[in-house]
């Protein structure tokens, strides 16, 4: 408690509460940073790996396009139709 009071609140002092203990004093941390607990440096932020392409994503496509397209080839085979014979006389 005391290193905390030390390293992030001018004139920091505890007061005895009917719950605990209060600290008092004004706060050295600027807005949107956290309270340091220790000595230790922070910790660097976490870095993320580069996003890669998805390639197993592609080959999905690709394939249903090319299954797709033998379907449809297949059916207007099939549903084509055939001249009539001419009558010969």
């Amino acid at each position: 408690m005391e290193h905390l009071a030390k390293v992030e609140i001018e004139k920091a002092s505890w007061e005895k509460t009917a719950t605990g203990y209060r600290l008092s004093g004004t706060s050295k941390v600027p807005p949107g940073r956290e309270l340091a607990t220790s000595d230790d440096p922070p910790a660097p932020p976490a870095t993320t790996a580069p996003k890669r392409f998805a390639w197993e994503w592609l080959a999905v496509a690709l394939g249903v396009a090319f299954v797709a397209s033998g379907a449809f080839i297949l059916y207007r085979r099939r549903t084509k139709k055939t001249p009539a014979a001419s009558p010969s006389a």
